[in-house]
């Protein structure tokens, strides 16, 4: 593994002077300690943040997609840098996801107009469809719902409207 002091100087050899950003491509990424390795023409850094607080609870953490071109900062000009943005990230996680995904939501769209749809078409069986016809138990009420009630709508489940991409 490359120090910090041999990451400097490989640098300093480079750029003729101690960078503020760098344009790398994402190496590896390692989503538990919130890092990853970027890769500048050969030369690795490890242990880049993803957060500029690696232990956060919360916040936005954004897990880049390895072999993204990806630009990182030095933080402070000290020793340690983070990820400022990347081209392409594998996902994205506010405060800490446990709300699940984001909502899909033309998906979601799709299922409530098919519910509003059932709903419509079950207030024409009963304002023109329906007459009340005495004595007959509720026969002319089922024959008129019966086509309304043949319809089944499929159940939407998370999957249907969620995008596990970005969670919050």
């Amino acid at each position: 593994m490359t120090t910090n002091e041999e990451i400097r100087q490989a640098f300093a050899k480079k750029y003729g002077a101690k960078p503020v950003t760098v344009l790398g491509t994402v190496a590896a990424v390692d989503e538990s300690a919130k890092t990853c390795d970027i890769d500048d023409d050969g030369l690795v850094m490890y242990g880049i943040r993803l957060q500029c607080v690696t232990d956060a609870a919360g916040g936005i953490l954004c897990v880049p997609k390895k072999g993204a071109a990806a630009l990182v900062v030095q933080i402070e000009g000290g020793d340690g840098w983070m990820l400022a943005d990347c081209a392409e990230y594998e996902k994205i996680i506010i405060n800490g996801g446990g709300n699940g995904g984001l909502i899909k939501i033309n998906d979601l769209i799709n299922r409530l107009n098919v519910l509003e749809k059932s709903l419509n078409d079950l207030k024409q069986v009963f304002s023109t469809t329906w007459v009340v016809t005495p004595q007959d138990g509720g026969a002319a009420l089922k024959s008129a719902a019966a086509t309304w009630a043949a319809k089944t709508i499929t159940e939407t489940k998370a999957e249907d409207i969620e995008d596990t991409t970005v969670t919050h």
